[in-house]
């Protein structure tokens, strides 16, 4: 018996900075880590924020639970915000949500799994 193999599906979040109105597109299929610090690895897809000193090496991940995506905080100094909520527990991201992360504000203006 021929047995299929499923086929991996991914995740495309766009994200806008608030501040310079840069847009920062990322496709993953397990996890965006967002912090100061490079990905460890070649397989880890991250969002690098190395200009803000507020934002901690590892500082938040975007995740799949269910059917959507979720933000949790990674334990950072500086917290991590959406819609001005602090992040104490995974938390749905709203489309139009705003995700603050040391002194960076993005607002989400897409998100798709593929």
């Amino acid at each position: 018996m021929l047995v299929k193999e499923r086929a991996r599906r991914y995740w495309t979040i766009m994200l806008d900075d608030m501040g310079t109105g840069e847009r920062h597109t990322f496709t993953f299929s397990f996890e965006l880590l967002i912090g100061r610090t490079p990905p460890r690895n070649a397989n880890q897809v991250k969002f690098v924020l190395g200009k803000d000193t507020t934002v901690s090496g590892e500082h938040s991940k975007i995740y799949e639970l269910g059917n959507r995506l979720v933000i949790v905080d990674l334990g950072s100094r500086n917290s991590t915000y959406l819609n001005g909520m602090r992040v104490d527990q995974p938390t749905e991201i709203p489309m139009w949500g705003q995700i603050r992360i040391g002194q960076s504000s993005f607002r989400v203006v897409y998100m798709a799994k593929q």
